[in-house]
């Protein structure tokens, strides 16, 4: 029996509905879905052609593979029927049902509909979008006008028209230090390493590693040689957020208000903190995305988003493809190689309205807080120093150098040299007698430190930006790979430095 068009669109609308009933035998069906609309709403960058009676909509990122760039596409037929195709083996078999999944999850595609209106798409006489519109060549010319008078918030780095940027990377890769030291410089009107800077108001979210912040903005200070009074325009937020949730976005928006001045850059660190969904579903990444627009809209502040990379590291930030088609800038931090520590990189992946920016390398510079703890300890911690006279050598974050250091080990190693040459305890004689029979030399002097002692101390010095099992993790795989590169020797909990060729 054949399939009329009104059997066609019913068994559609029904399917949109969420009555899958006949989805074996109509799983090429669809209603007539604004497939614009559809992409829109979940933030799905994409171009539009005509091939023939077809309209093919490329998407910029595949939903199922990030890495496929323009050659996924989803195409609609003038019946209404939606094929999903990606030229690549690993998507064979995908149809618009499977992308679909990925792209909305369970929503209905009732709203997405032509010539269906809900009771809650009525639009208002004045609403959002009517305020919003650009009519009449004046206007645009007016539109244009204002935004070419736009400057960059960091020259050269960071454009103000940039509504939302991402600094993504590896987890205690160095990101929260990247993004409070731009911070604090556009607060301070400091120049961000040689680059000026549009002094200001901003607010950082710390939704994760609030212990250690305080005592970065203290190191921070301390390097630049600024007194604190100097932080007015300066706003911390030490606590979780989910901005995903309409109570506490609202909550969140109302907390701004009440600052004494509206802030211009809102920094929302990070990503798993601040979303109760699920990062891999796009359905739930576009509703993050839209928070991020509702503050945009109501606060006018520049968004910036902190966020891990996944397991493999070089397919750039974790989780759904709908936050990287919603930036305007991404950045990615790295650990690259690069002399005697660790080298942090600031690689720019993304600009939509500009070139992109040569890499940055910063050496990682332990400083002086300020502060001491309860038992009278100096607090430190991780300062960016920009090195100029390295560069980067490939896309893969090698910079010229020795053999790559990651950061927590920096920290460790930077903190035991720190300790012996402070605190150094004159080794037992059964300390002495391993030395000896392992042919290890100490340097600078004669002097070891207590695996409890450092390990108090590289909590302090920002190892991980984790709570305290995270810490310990840290400094235990730093501790092991120093043992394991040679740097240091270990006997009955006491650490030494061994002599270098």
């Amino acid at each position: 029996m054949a399939t009329t068009t009104e059997d066609f669109y019913a068994a559609g609308k029904k399917f949109a509905q969420g009555d899958h009933s006949n989805a074996n035998q109509h799983s090429h069906l669809s209603p007539r879905v604004n497939i614009p609309k559809y992409l829109n709403h979940y933030k799905i960058s994409f171009k539009t052609k005509q091939n023939g009676v077809n309209v093919i909509y490329s998407l910029e990122f595949c939903p199922f593979d990030t890495a496929h760039v323009w050659e996924s596409s989803i195409i609609q037929q003038p019946s209404g029927i939606i094929i999903f195709q990606c030229f690549h083996d690993s998507c064979k078999g995908k149809k618009w049902a499977d992308a679909r999944t990925v792209i909305s999850g369970s929503d209905s595609l009732k709203q997405f509909m032509d010539g269906e209106t809900t009771s809650d798409q009525k639009v208002p006489e004045t609403n959002q979008f009517s305020r919003a519109m650009i009519t009449g060549g004046l206007a645009i010319d007016e539109a244009a006008l204002k935004l070419s008078s736009q400057s960059d918030l960091i020259k050269g780095i960071l454009p103000e028209s940039a509504g939302l940027t991402v600094i993504y990377g590896p987890p205690s890769g160095g990101k929260s230090f990247v993004a409070i030291d731009m911070g604090l410089c556009i607060a301070t009107g400091t120049d961000y390493h040689g680059h000026p800077v549009k002094k200001k108001p901003m607010l950082y979210v710390a939704a994760e590693g609030q212990s250690g912040m305080l005592v970065r903005i203290k190191a921070w200070l301390a390097h630049h040689g600024i007194d604190s009074s100097a932080l007015s325009d300066f706003s911390l937020l030490p606590r979780p957020c989910t901005i995903d949730t309409p109570g506490e976005l609202d909550d969140l928006l109302a907390a701004i208000k009440e600052l004494p001045k509206a802030p211009g850059l809102i920094v929302l660190d990070t990503v798993a903190r601040i979303m109760s969904g699920d990062e891999n579903s796009t359905a739930d990444m576009g509703k993050l995305v839209r928070a991020c627009d509702r503050i945009r809209e109501q606060t006018g502040a520049q968004v910036v988003l902190i966020h891990h990379t996944g397991k493999d590291a070089t397919r750039g930030a974790r989780g759904a493809i709908a936050l990287t088609g919603a930036t305007d800038c991404m950045f990615k931090v790295c650990q690259v190689l690069g002399g005697e520590t660790d080298v942090v990189g600031l690689i720019n992946d993304r600009q939509k309205d500009k070139e992109l920016v040569p890499p940055l390398l910063f050496d990682m510079r332990v400083i002086d807080s300020g502060l001491l703890d309860a038992d009278g300890n100096k607090r430190t911690s991780l300062v960016l120093i920009h090195n100029p006279d390295l560069k980067l050598t490939s896309a893969k974050g090698k910079a010229s150098g020795d053999k790559k250091i990651k950061l927590k080990v920096k920290i460790a190693k930077d903190v035991l040299i720190k300790l012996i040459n402070t605190e150094g305890e004159t080794p037992t004689e059964a300390v002495k007698a391993e030395i000896e029979a392992t042919c290890k030399q100490l340097m600078p002097s004669d002097k070891v430190i207590r695996e409890k002692r450092w390990r108090e101390e590289c909590y302090r010095s920002g190892i991980s930006g984790g709570e305290q099992q995270a810490q310990a993790k840290a400094f235990r795989e730093a501790r092991d790979e120093l043992l394991g590169l040679g740097l240091i020797g270990c006997y009955d909990g006491f650490y030494w430095r061994v002599a270098t060729k």
